[in-house]
């Protein structure tokens, strides 16, 4: 489904190089692929004879952070754009028609799902001081959004590690991180996948508040893609005389 390639110098640059080569690979597949965006069934022609065989080749020409979200999108966009020759079958044979006999026809699909990825820090005050700015800060927070582990409370002296994410993180940023988490979902809230590389554990709030922000981002996501289908769809030839 997906390839890339990174440059890097010295052994350890290349252990590290496919590390990451394996991970946007295994992550684009089961975002593109494994999550049925696209109706394989109308791939079909013949039932057990025929059928369209659909690749996908993705170019990565740099990374400067999240390129899995980018690579996603970009296949999603490329999937919904594309048109197929529309065919027919006649006493056993398809015919397949050019697009000056027959208007090309879309892929069948069933959802769009994009990838949102958050990069993980987590802080660990110092200070009591730092640690009561924070506990305030935290009850400011909403309910929806809480994160903070409130059992400490009773507790100023206890260490309190507060997790803090960074949507669509720069490279830099995905290199100091903690932790990464990559989220895939539809515009219906449908959780896709759920990939968390590394770090230490995160309580169920701040996932859950991760969710939220990411069916926030998926249906914004899906809104502007669809916007720009249709522009192009309104220059697009629509009928063969």
């Amino acid at each position: 489904m997906a390839g890339v390639e990174y440059d890097a110098g010295g052994v350890a640059g290349a252990t590290e190089s496919r590390e990451r080569e394996a991970l946007f690979d295994r992550l684009v597949e089961r975002a593109v692929r494994h999550t049925e965006a696209i109706d394989r069934e109308a791939l079909c022609v013949i039932a057990g004879k025929v059928v369209w065989h659909v690749h996908l080749t993705i170019h990565l020409l740099a990374d400067h952070g999240a390129p899995v979200d980018a690579a996603v999108l970009s296949s999603i966009v490329a999937l919904r754009h594309f048109r197929r020759s529309d065919v027919s079958v006649m006493d056993g044979e398809v015919v397949i028609y050019s697009s000056d006999e027959r208007v090309p026809v879309p892929l069948a699909y069933h959802h769009m799902p994009f990838c949102v990825s958050f990069a993980m820090f987590i802080l660990r005050p110092e200070t009591d001081s730092e640690r009561s700015l924070l506990m305030a800060q935290s009850h400011t927070a909403s309910t929806d959004s809480q994160i903070v582990d409130m059992d400490v409370e009773n507790e100023p002296s206890k260490v309190l590690d507060i997790p803090v994410a960074l949507l669509d993180p720069s490279i830099l940023e995905q290199t100091l991180a903690h932790s990464s988490i990559s989220i895939v979902m539809n515009a219906q809230r449908e959780v896709c996948v759920l990939d968390k590389a590394g770090g230490v554990s995160l309580p169920y709030q701040v996932i859950m508040a991760l969710l939220k922000d990411a069916a926030l981002r998926a249906k914004e996501l899906t809104q502007l893609v669809e916007s720009a289908l249709a522009e192009d769809a309104s220059h697009r030839v629509t009928s063969v005389l």
